[in-house]
Parts: C-alpha cells; structure tokens; sequence
C-alpha cells in the first residue's frame, strides 16, 4: 500500500468513527434531554481527531517508504475525481443543512446539520479516493 492509501484510510476510519461518536451523542441529547454542553464536546471532539491523525501519521511515515515520492499522474486524477465528488456532496450536503431552518431547528441544530455535510463530503471524498486507488490496483 502507497503512503497516499494509507493515509486516506486512516482519515477516513477515524474522521467516520470520532464523528459517528459526536454525532451519536449529539442525537441522544436531543432526544432524551440530558444534559450536554456540544461545544465542549465539538472540542474534545477536534482535538481528539487531532491527535489520532498525527499520530497515525507518524506511525504510517515510519512504516512508508514512498512517503518523499512525488504524487504521480494516476494519483493526481485519483484525488482530482475524488474531490470533485466530495465537493459536490459537500455543496448538496450544505444546502440541505441550511435547508433544516425551514424544519424548525434551532441555529445550533442547522450547524451541527452543516458540520454533518461537511463530515460527509470529506469521508466521500477519502472513500472515492481508496476506491479508484483500490479499482486501478
């Protein structure tokens, strides 16, 4: 596996498991009512997504000998479809959060809504990346 790989997969496992965390939580509070201060939680949250990236990073530095190699054709149209992809999730993603002030969500609720299209858009971008990486393989 490429460092590029790796380092897409890393990101992806833990952006999808720290934020299915925050979001689980998120909801629970919703709907049960206990007590929850989110942006404390949001912090701990980035702060912890954090330190599992650079950790994992140095981790897979060490374990990666093409980590100087310059991305190559291949990987750049990997990563230039992917983003592309993950843009366009992102701006759907974003409208139909914005779109929730019309549900009655309050302005914390719409911004945990855009924070989830934001989520989203980048784990579909990793995602389209390992798999074109994956698919060309």
């Amino acid at each position: 596996m490429s460092f590029r790989y790796k380092s897409a997969l890393l990101s992806l496992v833990s952006m999808g498991l720290i934020y299915a965390w925050y979001f689980t939580l998120l909801v629970i509070h919703f709907r049960t009512g206990h007590p929850f201060n989110p942006v404390s939680h949001l912090i701990g949250t980035i702060v912890l997504l954090a330190v599992v990236q650079i950790l994992g990073h140095i981790l897979i530095v060490g374990t990666s000998s093409d980590k100087y190699d310059a991305m190559d054709e291949r990987e750049r149209g990997f990563d230039r479809r992917a983003t592309q992809v993950g843009y366009y999730v992102l701006i759907v993603g974003a409208l139909l959060g914005i779109g929730t002030l019309h549900l009655g969500f309050s302005g914390p609720m719409v911004g945990d809504a855009v924070l989830f299209a934001i989520v989203f858009a980048e784990c579909t971008r990793q995602g389209m990346f390992l798999f074109a990486h994956h698919r060309a393989a």
